[in-house]
Order: C-alpha cells, then structure tokens, then sequence
C-alpha cells in the first residue's frame, strides 16, 4: 500500500532526523515496506544491525523492532538464546520476526508524536542492558531497572 502524502511528509521528516543524530541509518523501500536499518556500536564496542519496520498505518500504529545481527542473542553462559524465549517480560522481547530475528518491546504507550530515532535509542539501551545480561547474568528488564549497563 503506497504511503499518503501525510505519511510521506512524516517519513521526509524522520529521514532528516535521522541524517542529523544517526547518519548511519538508512531508509530502505520508501514507497511500500518501508524500514530503517543501521549499525549500533555498544559501549562494549560490540556492533548489532537493527531495523524498524513501519507498519502501513505508521505514525498511527507503533513500528517494529528488531536486531537483525547477530541473528542469535545467546543468554548468560550459552544456556540458551533469546530467540527461543518468544513473549517475555523479563527480556522485552515478543515473539521473533519472520525470519527469526529478535523482536524487541520498546514501548507499551506508542504515540504518533515518537520518532523512529527514539526506536533506534531504545535498541540502543536494549543492547547496552543485553550486554550487561551476558555478563551478570540479570534479566534484560533488571539491569534497565537497575541500570546496570552504564557499568563497565
């Protein structure tokens, strides 16, 4: 379904944003199934690609996010991935995408006023709180709370 002129407007908008705070992000299919895409580098200095999908009523309904690579998440001491975990509060993550790609929770509350660059913020936070799951072992949503990723 080709976006409205409303929405092309929005996307216009957002690809500034984009260009302006993560140039690495780049909007691909912007007449249909449109997604951004980039490279989050971690404070671990480890990278991850992720992508959020617009749905066709994007800014009206919540896009989706996923981390696209690694495809698999390992969990604390390879006891499993969060791939296998579907729905879970504790990791914020749904059941995975289409092609088995984590799907993470970044907001319960969407409102048309958010940007993508806030998705994108979000998948930053996640993965900082991941990494720190990888090494204290605490689930993604206590090391958020506890914010356990601004530790070295």
């Amino acid at each position: 379904m080709p976006w409205s002129v409303k929405q092309q407007q929005r996307l216009a908008f957002e690809e500034k944003l984009f260009g302006l705070y993560m140039p690495t992000c780049v909007f691909y299919n912007k007449t249909g199934a449109t997604y951004v895409e980039g490279v989050v580098r971690t404070s671990g200095n480890n990278e991850y690609r992720g992508r959020v999908c617009l749905s066709p009523h994007y800014p009206d309904e919540k896009p989706n996010l996923y981390v696209v690579t690694p495809h698999t998440l390992w969990m604390f001491g390879n006891h499993g991935t969060i791939n296998a975990l579907g729905t879970s509060h504790a990791f914020h993550v749904y059941n995975n995408g289409q092609d088995g790609c984590v799907k993470i929770c970044h907001t319960i509350d969407w409102d048309p006023s958010m940007t993508c660059v806030k998705v994108f913020q979000k998948l930053h936070l996640w993965l900082e709180a991941y990494e720190s799951h990888l090494r204290t072992g605490r689930s993604i949503n206590e090391c958020l709370a506890q914010k356990d990723y601004l530790q070295a």
